[in-house]
């Protein structure tokens, strides 16, 4: 099944990606609360939100909450920049939905 361009964007491990929350047309509002979706294994989700563009996973911050998440997960909390890693098993599918990303770089 093909992603939707309108709020879905495939996304990958170890890259840092800048966060711009899409705009929600009133009859999408549902189906475009912002989530992630891991097809499988879990994965580290790092948010940061200061002044400066991170250069490592080590200036971001791992909630407790988005440590070995797995399934679709809500982002309660927009950051400014987003990075996963993978935690355990093997995640070959991961999307964002109702959020516009923009890749960076690597990040480790």
């Amino acid at each position: 099944m093909a992603l939707n361009a309108i709020f879905q964007t495939a996304i990958s491990l170890n890259k840092l990606y800048k966060v711009n929350r899409k705009a929600v047309n009133p009859g999408e509002a549902e189906q475009l609360r912002t989530s992630l979706y891991i097809n499988s294994g879990k994965v580290n989700v790092y948010g940061y939100n200061g002044a400066s563009e991170p250069s490592s996973l080590s200036d971001m911050t791992l909630n407790s909450e988005n440590e070995g998440v797995f399934g679709t997960v809500p982002f309660s909390t927009i950051p400014t920049y987003i990075a996963v890693e993978q935690n355990d098993g093997t995640t070959t599918e991961l999307v964002v939905s109702g959020l516009d990303v923009n890749e960076i770089e690597d990040i480790s």
